[in-house]
């Protein structure tokens, strides 16, 4: 129960506790002074007197044996921390929340606090041999033992746990960077900057601890990863939550939590082939040949990666020009498939680590998109809005709003409803900074691509299509009811609500066409509105078809093929 300090090469055998702090735990200055009302008193005693059963003069209690008064200390003795387990003898991981009464949890191994926590996930891997001990000291088995459960608990690979020493230290390098952070996903520390702080020994890495710097530490530590390897897994993350597809942010990432879903991402091939990479104050340099699409003003950067189950589809990001050679990350909630297609030359460019507070434009930095129906006939009470992707951008009385937007896709989808008969069409319109503004329109069992990418949301494809089909008219047409509707759009510039803004208007005009059979009901005369519509269709200087019933109807002279 005697305190002790040992340097060098002069260190005895130890055991070493893990453990998830309370709220009374035993510092180094309440041990110098014999405090010992604390309640965690007991948990020093029991560690010691396990450490005696295994004939172990020492053992070392992180609460106890820091001086966190001192910040050089607390910096050492951090950096060194995954080193003075992997060095130790024996671990005791003491599930202080195992085997004693919790309404909020099942009583489990998988229900205790310690798989939650960040700092003991380098405790379970660096200890070679690691004994669980529940609330009452009892023993409830190894790490060897147990390593199926506590890899289904921990996400850990299952390999990882029984390794020690080198065979260890060889099996993490070979892991990528992406899958060991995949680890720490779903872990919490009561610090923000512990975070970062707890994966040091992980990654065989060191820095200066900064306590006040928030989510910056994470940051620092990814910069830390990207000296030392030149594993591009490590831009693998997932953004929770739907963001902008053409706004750009970091390449690195926030937190570990946004590695969630890589614990299946390996590496394609050895490092040694993989571009190299280094930290600049311009942002991340690197030398690649980025895949390009004209048609969205997107890249894709290669990350010589893949999912564990899908070998044939290499992983990457998409990239998008912030100016000056330098890129940042877009659409950064999805990593997706790189798909083979046109690249640019080979040349350096450089990975913003920081989301640019602006991005230039073509375009300016305010747009506008409207969408109105003029629609003399009585089809107004047929066609309804279903939906408008992405929601945050429609405003109901307006239209797509795309101000700060670099570049922009929006969906809407529209239904015609008969009385006996259903259609479903889609109107797309978007721009970016190398193509104009567009507007495009696609109904439901299309031969073309795009309803099925803009039913599902699939900006990117929509993007690429867009332009394509921005003439494309449509014709609705009832299976039971034979009524036709007719949707024809226009696109141009108005002025909009600033003078700095340019605005454009998607004009959806739609009409409808009775068929022969219910024209010859009039008596042989159309009612005026109708007739208007239907004059104005045949004088169009675009060839059309009548069809022969309805010509004969209306007393026109012709044949089948007019």
């Amino acid at each position: 129960m005697n305190l002790e300090e040992f340097n060098g090469q002069n260190i005895p055998r130890y055991a070493i506790l893990s453990h998830t702090w309370e709220d009374e735990e035993v510092t180094l200055a309440d041990y110098v002074q014999g405090q010992s009302t604390k309640q965690e008193w007991s948990k020093i005693h029991k560690s010691c007197k396990l450490a005696a059963k295994h004939n172990l003069e020492f053992v070392w209690i992180d609460t106890c044996c820091i001086d966190k008064s001192s910040s050089a200390e607390l910096t050492e003795a951090i950096n060194s921390m995954y080193t003075w387990y992997a060095n130790s003898d024996v671990c005791f991981a003491y599930l202080g929340d195992y085997n004693r009464p919790r309404p909020d949890s099942q009583n489990t191994l998988r229900g205790c606090r310690w798989f939650t926590r960040g700092w003991t996930l380098q405790e379970l891997i660096a200890a070679p041999i690691v004994q669980f001990y529940d609330a009452l000291w009892q023993f409830r088995g190894a790490k060897h033992d147990l390593c199926d459960e506590i890899a289904e608990i921990t996400r850990i690979d299952r390999a990882v746990l029984p390794q020690t020493g080198r065979d260890l230290q060889l099996l993490l390098k070979s892991i990528s960077v992406c899958q060991k952070m995949s680890w720490a996903a779903d872990r919490q520390t009561t610090r923000k900057e512990d975070t970062a702080y707890c994966l040091l020994g992980l990654f065989r890495v060191n820095m200066p601890l900064l306590y006040g710097e928030g989510a910056e530490a994470f940051i620092r530590l990814q910069e830390e990863i990207i000296k030392r390897c030149n594993d591009l897994s490590i831009f693998a993350w997932q953004a929770e939550g739907h963001m902008m597809p053409y706004v750009c942010t970091s390449v690195l990432a926030p937190s570990p939590r946004e590695f969630m879903n890589s614990r299946n991402v390996v590496r394609s091939q050895d490092l040694i082939y993989n571009p190299e990479f280094t930290m600049t104050n311009k942002g991340i340099r690197i030398s690649v040949a980025l895949s390009v699409s004209r048609a969205i003003d997107m890249s894709i950067l290669s990350l010589h990666c893949h999912r564990e189950d899908k070998p044939q589809q290499p992983l990457g990001i998409y990239l998008s020009s912030i100016g000056g050679e330098v890129y940042g990350r877009t659409r950064p909630s999805v990593i997706p498939v790189e798909v083979a297609g046109a690249r640019s030359q080979e040349r350096s460019i450089f990975l913003t680590k920081q989301p640019p507070l602006d991005k230039p434009t073509s375009w300016g930095l305010t747009h506008g998109h409207h969408f109105r129906f003029r629609n003399p006939s009585r089809s107004s009470d047929l066609i309804k809005l279903v939906s408008a992707f992405p929601e945050k951008r429609w405003d109901k009385q307006f239209g797509f709003r795309a101000r700060d937007a670099y570049s922009f896709v929006g969906i809407n989808t529209y239904r015609v409803r008969w009385p006996e008969d259903t259609v479903t069409f889609v109107i797309a319109c978007g721009f970016a900074p190398s193509i104009e503004p567009w507007v495009c329109v696609s109904k439901k069992g299309s031969k073309n691509e795009l309803w099925a990418a803009a039913n599902s949301h699939d900006v990117m494809r929509v993007g690429e299509l867009g332009p394509q089909y921005r003439d494309l008219d449509l014709s609705i047409r009832s299976r039971s009811y034979m009524e036709k509707i007719y949707v024809q759009i226009n696109l141009r510039e108005f002025q909009g609500e600033s003078e700095v803004a340019r605005w454009y208007e998607v004009a959806v005009n739609a009409t409808t066409r009775k068929p022969t059979r219910a024209r010859n009901q009039s008596r042989g005369r159309l009612p005026a509105s109708e007739e208007t519509h239907l004059l104005e269709y045949l004088q169009s200087p675009e060839p059309v078809s009548i069809e022969c019933k309805g010509a004969a109807a209306l007393g026109v002279q012709t044949d089948c093929t007019t």
